[in-house]
């Protein structure tokens, strides 16, 4: 039963936040992702939460992180990112290209004196 009143804890609490700081303004000035890391701080640091709520706690964070990227991707364009940023846009893309090649070609050469590397 505890469980269960905190996996609505954790989905409840961001949402009351959320409605705080409309409604109080010194609230708003402080941020709602401040309020709620505060909030996770508090419940982390009082050994109030139950036991097992780790599992809780994966389950929650396994759920919502694959549904909150693609949601912050949403409003963004890609075209807008390209005229507006072009240089900056292609100078990060080769950066990642040699980032890549640089751990395939170091995991190629020095993969055998590592037994982490998989080879």
């Amino acid at each position: 039963m505890k469980l269960i009143m905190l996996s609505i804890f954790y989905l409840v609490a961001p949402y009351i936040i959320l409605l705080l700081t409309k409604k109080y303004k010194i609230l708003d000035r402080i941020g709602a992702v401040l309020l709620c890391y505060a909030l996770g701080l508090i419940a982390g640091l009082t050994n109030i939460l139950p036991e097992g709520s780790e599992k809780v706690q994966d389950i929650v964070t396994s759920a919502t992180i694959p549904l909150a990227l693609p949601l912050l991707l949403f409003k963004s364009s890609i075209k807008n990112w390209i005229k507006m940023a072009g240089r900056t846009f292609l100078s990060m893309l080769l950066a990642i290209i040699a980032l890549v090649g640089v751990v395939l070609s170091s995991w190629y050469f020095y993969g055998d004196l590592l037994p982490e590397s998989g080879r």
